[in-house]
């Protein structure tokens, strides 16, 4: 595992190099970039914390990186929150976390970062934060696969793929559990109104299963349904209409027939402005 962690550090390294390569002209200074970030704009919290991050116009400060890279990813900007994955995966800047890794490699995943969801992948692989769950490992693989380390692993698990005895396949489904939104939790409500990441965590099934999300608005009347959809994988975006208010959501894994599935409990949430100051 230590290979692995040593490889996602790389990884992200090269990527912050690389958007760095990319600048021109005259930067903001780190004052500015701070200024800029308390005010509430999540993209100079990001510049910030990659400044500090690569050490380009300063002392490099890992813990200080992570801390607005954190506030940036909060409102929902994937390469944040990939970043914020990365640093927990490899105890960059704080202890290792491999949960809260998962889960930012997953809400970065959500957007389409292929990265995101190649690394989360190999945790599913290795029940490493998350339950080991090769069904799950390969959907993030496959959704990774225009990167050919993900091709290859995903080519890996179908190679290895042992079909279950059908007894095993007749066993109850177990229910997904939701993250992000926690149940009680609060989103940010972000610089994309109405923006939200659903993430939940997905043990091993004893036979192939897709999930099912739903979301709803919840008030004073009836609750509305907002969002409704099937997925392969662990995590989906979603809208919340002018992204103020109260909400719940909850994830089914459903069976491949659709005759049998296990339901979460509801997960209900509140939207908060971002932060600003501090």
């Amino acid at each position: 595992m230590a290979l692995r962690h040593a490889g996602a550090a790389c990884s992200a390294a090269l990527l912050l190099l690389a958007i760095s390569a990319t600048r021109s002209g005259a930067q903001p200074t780190r004052d500015q970039l701070e200024a800029s970030a308390r005010s509430g704009r999540a993209q100079a919290a990001y510049e910030l914390g990659l400044d500090y991050d690569l050490g380009s116009s300063g002392p490099e400060d890992a813990s200080t990186a992570l801390r607005w890279y954190r506030r940036a990813a909060e409102a929902g900007l994937p390469a944040a929150e990939f970043n914020v994955a990365v640093m927990l995966d490899a105890g960059r800047g704080t202890d290792r976390d491999p949960v809260a890794a998962a889960l930012w490699y997953a809400r970065a995943a959500a957007h389409g970062h292929d990265r995101a969801a190649y690394d989360l992948g190999q945790l599913y692989a290795a029940g490493d934060g998350t339950p080991r769950n090769p069904a799950a490992a390969a959907a993030w693989f496959g959704n990774a696969a225009a990167l050919p380390a993900a091709a290859r692993k995903l080519a890996a698990l179908k190679a290895a793929a042992d079909p279950a005895p059908a007894a095993a396949r007749d066993a109850a489904l177990v229910a997904p559990t939701p993250t992000n939104p926690a149940d009680g939790g609060t989103s940010i409500r972000r610089e994309e109104p109405g923006q939200v990441e659903l993430v939940w965590t997905a043990p091993a099934q004893p036979a192939p299963v897709r999930f099912f999300v739903e979301m709803v608005a919840l008030g004073h009347g009836p609750a509305r349904r907002l969002f409704a959809g099937f997925t392969e994988v662990t995590a989906v975006l979603a809208w919340l209409e002018d992204g103020v208010g109260s909400f719940a959501w909850r994830v089914y894994a459903v069976d491949a027939s659709g005759g049998r599935y296990a339901a979460s409990s509801w997960a209900r949430f509140v939207t908060a402005p971002a932060p600003t100051g501090g």
